[in-house]
């Protein structure tokens, strides 16, 4: 049984400041009067001690900092407004560095109290807490103009009151001071673990939660490294260590057996490892403190991940657990219950079996819950088929295409449906049909140019701006709004918004998906099949692409698209995947007439040789006897079947039409040819087009796509318009 010290010990750690107080003052007090008077002299010298001890605290005094703190931000504020009208009355850069050195200030003083004087933790946090939520309103009202005032130098020296230099950081910019808040929050923690533990056990995963609230999950991580980013073997003096550090120093540093560490290491801590888990100011006792300090970071991280799983979250895990692979079972363990209960959670548990490889996970997930994938999932789909290509195994590579047809597929009609926005007569018989008459023109003729420039005008939507009819010329004469107003198909949505911000992702795919990148993405994802394989597959999309969008067989209409939807904002997304697949379908092409050359070339040579070969039989025939010549009839007979054999194997491939069928052809049977003796008759374009049949081709896995630097290998300069 616990002794009455130990009891009114655990009683007193649990209490509040105010209620400490208050049951010290009421009850221990006056408890002095009635005990003997050595004993009582004993007591008032201990607490004279530490009255004398903490003479030089400093005072945190949370609610004057906020209402200096509060104020700053109101001037900052105060200016944005002002800096609009007349910029030269501008005071941001003094207003900002006011509030870096307030707030850099405090956190001198902050520390002292936890490290130096070992109290006042709740209150400490509370003001750490209040340090970092200002941090970030700083950043987020940096007001009209230039991101300057935020890119301030930052030079601060964390000292003793002693005046040693503990610590000194030196960065740029404002939002860095956020490595300093959670130095000093790493600091109280190992602190307050030596001096109060059963408190510590009790407060510390609350603080945590604040934490995470303020600067996300992540700042839980960068808490264990002092603030920096990553685990780095550089000095604890350096601010930004090596990330080629990440690694070598957890395995040791994260273990929790620090016997023989402690061997090797003096008790200044000078020789201890330099890694970001450690600081060179602690002690031992402090030292040891981190792994209750990265055990309660970790046990939070894995509610965290529960709740929300990620990735990175993954990643980060991994980073600070002294063993890495359980993990991995753990977080198997947790997607097994939360993988489905969402498109998010799809999304990272796809991501995480991608990042350990498993591919049998990742087909069992596409093959049951594939439907929560969305458009804007397309990188994370594009590497967990990738993983799948990487098995080398015929049935995940079976499965892979079958994915990436789809994918190119569903891309492309997601093409064909936004050009119908802007183009509503692509799909009208009578524009398919004057297309067909254009592409038979001979290409940059004057007569193809006119009649291109009057097609996109005919498929083009009729604009909004037309007059009004009655029903909206009343509205408009009372003064009530009409729909469809003057350039609202103008209007960007995302004019006033960052595009790049992670909450406007729904939004973002709604009214800018990236097509291009999808597009590119899968045909990419379709390099590491075999030849054969991906040049079957990128030949049925190109079919796909002429089928569903026929006008991509003239170049300079393509071209004509483009430029008439240039100038408008809300279209950039269009016009680059009209970019992108006119560029796949000129590589086709191109590939198309390059194996015609080739097949022509190898059918002249055949002729040749041919030729050579009967000049050569004739003139053998002649200079033998015609005794000879009826002796050897049969061998005769036998020889030319032996040559006709010959000729059949050295046949050239057939020749390849590069008019693709369009969509009103395509979509008849095709018709079976009989195949005659005759090798024109059989190689002709004409009779391959009526056929339906197109045999494989080698299409090239892109490096052509637009935005790389990589040109077609078969043009020194590029790829060339081919109609």
């Amino acid at each position: 049984m616990a002794s009455r010290a130990a009891r009114l010990r655990d009683i007193y750690d649990s209490l509040q400041n105010a209620d400490a107080r208050a049951a010290v003052t009421s009850e221990l007090i006056a408890l002095l009067d009635k005990i003997p008077a050595g004993l009582a002299d004993r007591v008032l010298s201990s607490a004279l001690e530490v009255k004398t001890r903490h003479s030089s605290i400093p005072q945190l005094d949370l609610p004057s900092r906020k209402r200096e703190i509060e104020c700053i931000l109101d001037h900052i504020s105060r200016d944005s407004k002002y800096s609009l009208v007349n910029p030269e009355r501008s005071r941001r850069n003094e207003l900002f560095n006011e509030a870096a050195q307030t707030l850099l200030s405090w956190l001198q003083d902050i520390w002292r109290v936890v490290y130096e004087h070992s109290t006042q933790y709740e209150t400490a946090h509370r003001c750490l807490v209040f340090a970092a939520e200002s941090l970030v309103k700083l950043c987020e009202s940096r007001g009209a103009g230039c991101k300057c005032p935020l890119n301030i130098p930052i030079n601060v020296s964390i000292e003793k009151e002693s005046g040693e230099v503990v610590k000194t950081f030196a960065f740029t910019g404002l939002s860095n001071i956020d490595h300093v808040i959670l130095w000093v929050w790493r600091d109280l923690f190992v602190s307050m673990l030596v001096s109060s533990p059963s408190a510590a056990q009790a407060q510390i995963p609350q603080m945590l939660v604040d934490i995470e609230d303020v600067l996300t999950w992540q700042g839980l991580e960068w808490l264990l490294y002092g603030g920096q980013r990553y685990l780095s073997e550089s000095s604890d003096d350096d601010l930004f260590g090596s990330i080629m550090g990440l690694g070598f120093a957890s395995d040791t540093c994260l273990e929790d057996d620090d016997d023989e560490l402690l061997d090797e290491v003096d008790t200044d801590g000078d020789r201890r490892c330099s890694c970001n888990l450690h600081a060179s100011h602690w002690s031992d006792e402090l030292d040891n403190e981190r792994h209750t300090v990265r055990e309660m970071v970790q046990d939070h991280l894995f509610k965290v991940f529960r709740t929300d799983p990620s990735v990175e979250l993954y990643t980060s895990l991994k980073n600070i657990h002294a063993e890495r692979d359980s993990v991995t079972d753990e977080v198997y363990e947790i997607l097994a219950d939360v993988q489905t209960y969402s498109s998010d959670n799809f999304v990272a548990a796809l991501e995480i079996y991608s990042e350990e490889c498993d591919a049998d996970q990742i087909i069992e997930l596409l093959e049951e819950y594939g439907h929560l994938l969305r458009p804007r999932d397309a990188q994370a789909h594009q590497r967990a088929v990738v993983t799948l290509l990487s098995q080398c195994d015929d049935e995940y590579e079976a499965t892979a295409v079958r994915i990436i047809e789809q994918e190119l597929s569903d891309t492309v009609r997601a093409v064909h449906a936004s050009l119908r926005g802007c183009f509503s007569g692509i799909d009208e018989q009578a524009n398919k049909d004057e297309l067909d008459k254009i592409h038979k023109l001979r290409s940059a003729s004057a007569q193809r140019q006119t009649r291109v420039l009057q097609w996109v005008e005919d498929v083009v939507t009729p604009s909004s701006s037309s007059p009004p009819n009655p029903i909206q010329f009343v509205a408009m004469m009372m003064g009530m709004p009409t729909p469809g107003g003057d350039n609202d198909g103008d209007a960007d949505p995302f004019m006033y918004v960052d595009v790049d911000d992670d909450d406007m992702a729904d939004l973002r795919e709604a009214y800018r998906p990236g097509l291009k990148e999808r597009f590119g993405g899968w045909v990419d994802a379709a390099g590491p099949l075999r030849t054969k394989v991906a040049q079957g597959l990128l030949m049925r999309v190109f079919k796909k692409v002429v089928e569903e969008m026929p006008f991509f067989r003239c170049v300079d209409v393509v071209d004509e698209m483009m430029e008439h939807m240039a100038d408008n904002p809300t279209t950039s997304h269009i016009v680059d995947a009209l970019e992108c697949l006119s560029s796949f379908c000129k590589l086709q092409r191109k590939t198309i007439l390059m194996r015609n050359e080739k097949a022509k070339r190898a059918k002249a040579k055949m002729s040749n040789n041919k030729a050579a070969a009967q000049a050569s039989t004739s003139t053998a025939g002649g200079s033998a006897g015609s005794t000879a010549a009826t002796g050897s009839n049969g061998a005769g007979v036998a020889g030319t079947s032996s040559q006709n054999d010959r000729d059949e194997l050295d046949s050239p491939p057939p020749l390849i039409p590069i008019d693709l069928p369009t969509s009103s052809s395509a979509s008849a049977p095709p018709t079976a040819t009989a195949t005659t003796s005759s090798p024109t008759s059989a190689t002709s374009p004409a009779s391959a087009t009526a056929s339906g049949s197109f045999p494989s081709l080698p299409i090239f896995v892109p490096t052509w796509l637009p935005g790389r630097t990589t040109t077609n290998p078969f043009t020194p300069g590029g790829i060339e318009d081919v109609d």
